[in-house]
């Protein structure tokens, strides 16, 4: 399939029925082809193969970035002209961009509005207040004897925090007493270094 061919297939979607064969192997050669999947299902549903176009929809719906324009774009095409601000000139058989998408944007804010003038006549300001929230950090930062471990121990020792190092391996010396002698050789190796 050419481009001139794929292009006019775009242009008049109703003439994608005897294509279903091609748009097939496009799809499969270029799978993320988010056009392709849309005419392949177009080209299903006008030659009724509904086998063929329930099993591709489950595959077409994976890859078509919206599947509000995949729905209408099968069953609506007046909805999905109107989705996309693209229509048809009837005279050229072209796309061409509707002209409700051509201007500015379709809301805009009212300043006139009641509402808005009285907040605006209001001037609010936020007034920081007086009463300073003090909160004793240090409260939080208690340790905990129940997550002494030699990772731990080797993070304290990281940030050369040695004497808290120390006392987790002390803590750990109580907890696993089979390794006494690994953790009395850390002390002393983290001692001479006091």
């Amino acid at each position: 399939m050419t481009k001139e061919e794929f292009s006019e297939l775009l242009c008049h979607p109703d003439r994608t029925g005897s294509f279903a064969e091609e748009l097939a192997a496009l799809v499969e050669a270029h799978p993320c082809f988010h056009s392709a999947h849309l005419l392949l299902l177009r080209s299903l549903k006008q030659n009724g193969d509904e086998p063929g176009f329930a099993d591709q929809t489950g595959r077409s719906a994976l890859c078509v970035r919206n599947r509000t324009i995949l729905y209408n774009y099968i069953y609506h095409p007046e909805e999905f002209c109107r989705q996309t601000g693209m229509g048809t000139n009837p005279a050229s058989g072209v796309r061409q961009p509707s002209p409700k998408t051509a201007g500015t944007p379709e809301k805009t804010t009212n300043l006139n509005d009641p509402l808005i003038e009285e907040f605006l006549n209001k001037n609010p300001k936020i007034i920081p207040s007086d009463t300073a929230y003090q909160a004793d950090i240090h409260a939080g930062l208690t340790e905990d004897e129940n997550f002494a471990s030699e990772i731990l121990a080797d993070i304290y020792v990281h940030q050369r925090h040695i004497r808290k190092a120390v006392k987790i391996y002390e803590q750990l010396i109580l907890k696993y007493p089979e390794k006494h002698a690994y953790f009395a050789s850390q002390i002393d190796r983290l001692k001479k270094e006091l």
